[in-house]
């Protein structure tokens, strides 16, 4: 079934257009000319920055009524199956109906938060919707907010926004955490490589998942769980890789090296199976062990031993609970480690609704990374959205929700990052609130939405839309 033909028609033709254009964080640029130009030929006005944010507006503003920001960010996680061959850079996403799912073929869907995006542009055009709308489309969202951080404030002039990018309709998003992302460069140190058999040792099955609003579920971290396995065998190691982003779980991993008894493998095989335990029983690993190509070279015994020891025992997950909200306050996540020679590269990112806690808790990330004498770049820092008790967007949004649905809604804070706190830092007269049809899987290949949910989310936010306007 062609996803046109589902309701709402004008929020699923948007987001076929979407998916046509290759759109992964830093690659915006397509896409954002794209909608450029579709919206300027319907007469809208349209104004792009150097990064390619986007913010697009009715020209037939009402004076003194209030102006609303419908806001979406335009890129996505790239995640691709095992052994599925996609290149995100060129090649468009293939949406599929199942049952009241829409997925993609093998990869990322990117409903997060292209969905967010279409909704938007379907309000704009809805005859049915009044008021003064405007929309703004950010870029590279999923890297640190980073067109979000370069917004000049006139992208958000106006009196109300309303955050596309929740991902559960029940849940009216009125907080969200901060975060940031710290990098740390190592050098291995070398060795000859010693006699024994070369081996490729794969952990894999992981769900991964969501750095932020997965991060309390036992889902498992396939590098620190890899890690684990091996610390305290005979191997030595040759490459440490695995993770793909810093905003999702990594969901596998592989060391290449040389085992000196090949006795050991019953040991590896059994230690996974020990780990397993640890996670949630819907969830399964992996372990593979195959031959590989001998390397003339492996990392120093003194590094390797002291990183297996760091690395194994580094804060991972939730670090503190924040029971007021009944969410994690602060947690990391080892999310990238890749090899080159002797170079070791390894990401983590960091989140908290408390922006002096997680400053704590990066702080002690690094001191216990010191020991291996690092180079550390730390970037991509954004401030967290702190509940604005005066707003009336979450009464008015829970209201007409259970009205129109009959479904409880409550307002929430979210252990995720959202542009809203940088919203509020360049215009704190804005009344924010983040909200969407629901989504699954985000940030992994079996990412889908569901069908009926934004056929239940549409009406509701364009009644809000034309209350807002009303008043």
């Amino acid at each position: 079934m062609d996803i046109t033909s589902l309701e709402p028609a004008a929020v699923w033709r948007n987001f076929a257009d979407i998916c046509k254009i290759p759109h992964s964080s830093g690659n915006e640029k397509q896409l954002s000319c794209f909608l450029a130009e579709k919206l300027k030929k319907a007469g809208f006005s349209v104004k792009q920055d150097a990064l390619y944010n986007l913010r697009a507006e009715r020209p037939d503003q009402i004076p003194g009524a209030p102006r609303i920001i419908l806001q979406g960010h335009l890129d996505m996680v790239p995640q691709a199956a095992p052994g599925k061959e996609f290149d995100f850079l060129r090649d468009p996403i293939t949406p599929i109906v199942e049952g009241d799912r829409v997925r993609a073929d093998g990869t990322t869907l990117g409903a997060d938060d292209g969905i967010g995006v279409a909704i938007a542009l379907a309000l704009l055009e809805d005859k049915e919707v009044r008021g003064n709308l405007i929309c703004l489309f950010t870029v590279n969202e999923e890297e640190g907010l980073i067109g979000a951080s370069a917004l000049a404030p006139e992208f958000l002039d106006g009196d109300y926004l309303i955050n596309l990018d929740n991902g559960e309709s029940s849940q009216i998003c009125i907080g969200c955490a901060g975060g940031i992302r710290l990098a740390f460069d190592f050098e291995t140190g070398t060795a000859a490589a010693p006699a024994g058999e070369a081996v490729e040792i794969t952990l894999s099955g992981l769900p991964g998942g969501h750095s932020g609003t997965c991060i309390a579920e036992k889902r498992g971290n396939a590098l620190q769980m890899l890690a684990r396995i091996v610390r305290g065998t005979g191997l030595a190691i040759s490459s440490f890789d695995g993770g793909t982003v810093d905003n999702a779980i990594p969901n596998a991993a592989r060391i290449t090296g040389i085992l000196a008894d090949a006795g050991e493998k019953a040991l590896l095989y059994q230690a996974a199976k020990e780990m397993k335990k640890e996670l949630d029983p819907a969830f399964t690993l992996r372990l593979d062990i195959r031959e590989t190509a001998a390397p003339s070279r492996v990392w120093s015994k003194a590094f390797q031993k002291l990183f297996l020891d760091v690395f194994s025992t580094l804060p991972n997950g939730v670090a503190e609970f924040a029971p007021a909200y009944g969410v994690p306050l602060t947690s990391s996540n080892l999310a990238v480690l890749k090899s080159s020679g002797n170079k070791l590269h390894l990401v983590i990112s960091a989140r908290s609704l408390d922006d002096d806690k997680r400053k704590i808790h990066t702080d002690d990330l690094q001191k216990k990374l010191s020991v291996l004498s690092p180079e550390v770049t730390v970037n991509a820092a954004y401030p967290g959205w702190k509940p604005d008790p005066e707003s009336v967007l979450p009464g008015m949004m829970i209201r007409l929700r259970e009205s129109m649905t009959g479904k409880k809604t409550q307002a929430q804070v979210i252990h995720a990052g959202l542009e809203t706190g940088l919203f509020a830092g360049k215009n704190p007269r804005l009344q924010m609130i983040s909200t969407s049809p629901d989504d699954f899987d985000i940030h992994t290949f079996r990412e889908s939405v569901s069908i009926s949910a934004l056929q239940e989310f549409y009406p509701v936010i364009r009644a809000l839309l034309n209350e807002l306007a009303a008043n």
